[in-house]
């Protein structure tokens, strides 16, 4: 018996029930000054004119190319309102296709899962120069993401914003990330490892510590 070949997840990034794209054109016209700290985006080929009543999915190359240009960032520091991440299910026939995009009828694409997410960065955002340095050395800031996600089936409760310095680095093991946690919010839901361990270090803050259902510590507290 052969096995179904996996189905390929295509990613679509929309403001207050539109494209991404859409939605800066009308909150940032080309006249406005933000658009002077845009990040370079002719990396992406301009097609979807060419098909005005389809649906733009990225591929993965090109939702990682889309996060680590700057370009999600910068274009969620200049919309307001409601932003979700769409994953979907890249469908047999399309009307187009390169190495970051699809283009297909929205009807053929199957939605896979929603995600709500808060934009926490500066606005405007301005990606940092370019890290020329050894890939073993690396700065939180050239990676940060300001999309803190919300990633729990039906909560719109967003959490920390994080640089992922492991996955950066090249470590395969090992989950490394640089993390701001704002006031008022809570790193995760309540949970628990079966394999993994867990180590948290402060660099700056008073954070309170839930550990077994219970504020085990609480920060400034003779506990």
């Amino acid at each position: 018996m052969t096995e179904s070949p996996v189905a390929e997840t295509i990613y679509k990034f929309i403001c207050n029930d539109t494209g991404i794209a859409e939605a800066v054109e009308l909150a940032c016209p080309f006249s406005d000054k933000r658009r002077d700290q845009k990040p370079d985006e002719s990396w992406l080929p301009k097609v979807t004119a060419s098909y005005p009543d389809a649906a733009t999915y990225f591929t993965k190359e090109g939702y990682d190319k889309y996060c680590q240009s700057g370009l999600r960032n910068w274009q969620y520091s200049v919309v307001e309102g409601q932003s979700k991440l769409i994953l979907a299910e890249r469908p047999n026939q399309v009307l187009y296709s390169d190495s970051y995009q699809v283009i297909a009828d929205q009807k053929m694409v199957k939605t896979l899962r929603e995600y709500t997410f808060h934009y926490e960065g500066p606005k405007p955002y301005i990606h940092p120069l370019e890290d020329k340095r050894p890939q073993l050395i690396g700065h939180h800031s050239s990676i940060r993401d300001w999309s803190a996600l919300a990633v729990y089936t039906g909560s719109d409760e967003s959490f920390t914003t994080f640089a992922p310095l492991g996955e950066n680095l090249g470590l395969e093991r090992i989950a490394f990330n640089h993390e701001i946690l704002k006031p008022g919010k809570r790193s995760s839901w309540p949970h628990a490892h079966s394999q993994d361990e867990e180590l948290i270090y402060v660099l700056k803050g008073t954070p309170d510590i839930w550990i077994n259902g219970q504020l085990s510590f609480k920060w400034g507290s003779e506990h």
